[in-house]
């Protein structure tokens, strides 16, 4: 089964040409072997013209930001509950299940929070779950997050998903995405 990573970042949109899951043949003598599916996980945080390096879930790194993002909650609630100055576009990202059985991560701008429960605005269109539309309002606790993230001025605070795929990307790429996203790493 192969499904597409995508990320869309808030409203931040942006494209990220020439990220492709499929590697070329290096040699013309030699064709390259096909390509084996792998289980995806689905992070919707891209518009869906966009294409990026998928992330399996048996990927390690991506594993380990997901339970930092966890880990950290407490730095994203207190931000939440206190604004700082500066602080702003607040948001989590939450999976939902899919027909094909993965999870898909949609971003939620948060609007409140009492007690660990969080309700927000689905901030992204679904590429397979059916279970939330953007524009949609849904309460979650905090616990069910896979990441989290705001803006501190012009920085980003959290989006430990986001850092997992801005590291793989090219220079060109990455200087692209600065552009559009509207803030710093």
């Amino acid at each position: 089964m192969r499904i597409v990573t995508l990320f869309l970042l808030s409203s931040f949109l942006f494209v990220v040409a020439g990220c492709s899951d499929k590697q070329q043949p290096t040699s013309a003598s030699a064709p390259a072997p096909a390509p084996q599916p792998q289980p995806q996980i689905v992070s919707t945080n891209q518009p869906a013209a966009t294409t990026p390096a998928p992330a399996p879930p048996e990927d390690p790194a991506f594993t380990e930001v997901i339970a930092k993002a966890k880990a950290s909650s407490g730095d994203f609630l207190r931000a939440f509950r206190e604004k700082p100055e500066g602080a702003r576009a607040f948001f989590v990202k939450k999976p939902y299940p899919t027909s094909t059985g993965v999870m898909e991560h949609m971003w939620i701008s948060v609007l409140e929070e009492t007690n660990g429960t969080l309700k927000g605005k689905v901030a992204n269109e679904a590429d397979e779950t059916r279970e939330v539309k953007k524009g949609e309002t849904v309460s979650l606790n905090i616990s069910e997050i896979s990441d989290w993230k705001y803006t501190n001025g012009k920085k980003l605070v959290g989006g430990y998903t986001i850092r997992y795929f801005f590291e793989r990307m090219t220079p060109q790429e990455k200087e692209d995405f600065l552009k559009q996203a509207g803030f710093e790493m």
